[in-house]
């Protein structure tokens, strides 16, 4: 039985077109995969970006807030005074003791309305409190007021140059302990004192 030359050619043609589709399906799956392993690096690409940006915004802010509670930590003391840098010195019904900190000497003052301009403007200073951290050597005079042994009239707190003479003295008047702080081991007893008025010489 002889075959027909144009069946012959469809069945080449068929394989042919059935070798063509093969080979293109295989470059679309590769093309496929290509295309979403660009897309996958781009996008952990813009992850690490953005989490980079997340963690400097994160540190900016972090030194943002440590530079402005630096610049403000020692409003609450007397202008013009360092706190890291002088030596402070308590005298209180005789007995002078030198202090191993001044951590905070806040004073209450109110503000007055001017007129006729109605502009707000400071008032008298009034009372306010002093937190001080107490050093190895403690006076028995100061050891009475923390002890609520004595209710002297007048305290003094004095800032030292490297000298250890008297650049400052501040004036406490009727000063009476609020708060004490015991340490667990060593002397730095922490004491804070209310006062009803202060006066700077």
């Amino acid at each position: 039985m002889s075959r027909s030359p144009f069946g012959a050619r469809r069945r080449m043609a068929g394989v042919a077109t059935a070798a063509l589709l093969s080979l293109g399906l295989l470059t679309a799956c590769g093309s496929e995969s290509s295309d979403t392993d660009a897309s996958s690096a781009s996008s952990s690409q813009k992850s690490e970006k953005s989490e980079k940006s997340e963690k400097s915004e994160k540190n900016d802010k972090g030194n943002s807030n440590l530079s402005s509670r630096a610049e403000g930590g020692e409003t609450n003391f007397m202008q013009g005074d360092a706190l890291s840098n002088s030596t402070f010195q308590f005298s209180v019904d005789g007995g002078t003791e030198s202090l191993a900190e001044v951590a905070a000497l806040n004073v209450d003052q109110p503000t007055e309305q001017e007129f006729p301009s109605n502009k707000l403007i400071p008032g008298q200073q009034s009372s306010g409190t002093v937190t001080v951290v107490r050093g190895a050597e403690q006076s028995q005079q100061f050891t009475d007021l923390v002890n609520g042994g004595t209710q002297p009239q007048t305290a003094s707190l004095s800032v030292l140059d490297h000298t250890g003479a008297v650049k400052k003295q501040y004036t406490l008047q009727e000063p009476r302990v609020v708060k004490v702080d015991n340490p667990q081991t060593g002397n730095a007893q922490t004491v804070t004192l209310h006062f009803t008025s202060l006066s700077v010489g």
